[in-house]
């Protein structure tokens, strides 16, 4: 019999004090490449998080379809074959246990989805029924207020339906955020997912997205994130059904003296299925970036195939850049497991190059980076690049490359 809502909550409340944040720690030498003791400087919200007016007006004025301000959700635009279900704490156990909220995501596997699901506020339920060729775009804002900003969204592709959602996500400037995306496609559904997320220098955040794919369906994803205070970001895909498809690849930026901990996670068990993991990050001045690649092609998965990639490049001598890339095969009879990694720096005859051909430090490391940013992204349809790596790029505009000793 399924839980009540309430059930729910009440069982990751009770968790949030029992169990860790990792079960294994990331390496004998630096434990936790997430720092999870800064968030636990808060606690669960015990109450809604209050709505941003303010918020909400700078949302209108952009291109818009669904906006999640703080805890209250709104419908600013319809599109033909969408249905929205908007979902607030006090809402909750006035919903259809059929909806497939909390569903993909196991409380037990982190304190971090306890802290989400006991302290929830808002978030939205989203049906894509049919055809969406203009891409759904999603604006998660808010925070302003000091405290816990528990925000999600579900999204369902029916079968054979393609869909397009771009999700662009704005500092949280004093509160800690935590945002969790469900995604289900059935059987035979394709969707193409923008994730562009900034995040604040003056508080944690914690961003997962949970995908699972049924047979024949295809996610296409592609994530460009700006670190903050303590930014954990982490994509799990559950290649479940046989000729599914997940290709993933994203790129983080680490500047100043924050830290982003990126991990892409997929589980490959449906037969003649594949997951493509492309993740790039880039540490400077004195931050720490970490960015992870992990498949598991199960027993059960034959004629698979798997490629793991992970690279980063450092920016200046105080900076950290960690490459994870994993890959776990148990399957012996698949088409293709292949991982690789690689660890760069500035190239400094390149910039010394550069410099006497009359450009300032600041231009010959910009034009050197754009080409290690937009590479991951090569692959994605047209309409997600663009957005992808202006995020990133124009980050770059707050580094002070000339302090930063590369020559």
């Amino acid at each position: 019999m399924a839980r009540s809502y309430k059930e729910v909550l009440e069982k990751a409340s009770k968790l949030y004090g029992e169990i860790p944040y990792q079960y294994i720690a990331d390496s004998p030498t630096i434990r936790y490449y997430t720092d999870w003791s800064i968030f636990d400087k808060y606690v669960p919200a015990s109450d809604r998080y209050p709505c941003e007016a303010e918020a909400l007006e700078a949302i209108n004025a952009i291109n818009t379809d669904i906006a999640i301000s703080g805890s209250c959700v709104y419908k600013v635009n319809s599109k033909s074959g969408v249905r929205v279900i908007t979902v607030h704490r006090e809402d909750l156990d006035s919903l259809d246990p059929d909806i497939p909220l909390f569903k993909l995501i196991r409380i037990e596997d982190s304190k971090a989805y306890a802290l989400h699901i006991a302290g929830f506020s808002a978030g939205a339920v989203i049906y894509v029924d049919k055809d969406v060729e203009e891409p759904l775009r999603i604006r998660i804002s808010g925070g302003s207020s000091r405290g816990h900003l528990s925000q999600h969204v579900v999204t369902v592709v029916s079968e054979g339906v393609s869909a397009k959602i771009q999700i662009r996500v704005d500092p949280a400037r004093e509160a800690l955020r935590t945002l969790t995306e469900e995604i289900l496609l059935m059987p035979g559904a394709r969707l193409e997912i923008s994730n562009i997320s900034k995040n604040s220098p003056r508080t944690p955040s914690f961003h997962a997205s949970h995908y699972l794919l049924l047979e024949g369906s295809e996610v296409v994803s592609g994530l460009s994130a700006t670190a903050g205070n303590m930014s954990r970001i982490q994509q799990r895909a559950i290649v479940e059904g046989r000729g599914a498809r997940h290709m993933a690849f994203g790129a983080v930026l680490g500047s100043g003296e924050n830290r982003i901990h990126y991990i892409e996670n997929a589980v490959v068990r449906g037969r003649d299925s594949r997951a493509v993991l492309n993740v790039r990050g880039i540490a400077a001045d004195s931050a720490k970036t970490v960015v992870q690649a992990f498949a598991i092609q199960e027993e059960e998965a034959f004629g698979s195939g798997t490629n793991v990639e992970a690279s980063t490049l450092t920016i200046g001598r105080g900076a950290l850049a960690v490459t994870l890339p994993m890959l776990e095969v148990r399957c012996g009879d698949v088409v293709e497991a292949r991982h690789a990694a690689s660890q760069a720096i500035l190239d400094i005859d390149v910039i010394t190059y550069l410099r006497s051909r009359g450009l300032s430090i600041y231009e010959a490391v910009k034009l050197m980076t754009y080409d290690y940013i937009v590479e991951p992204f090569q692959d994605l349809p047209e309409w997600m690049i663009a957005a992808l790596v202006e995020n990133i790029y124009k980050d770059l505009d707050n580094i002070d490359f000339e302090s930063l000793k590369i020559l």
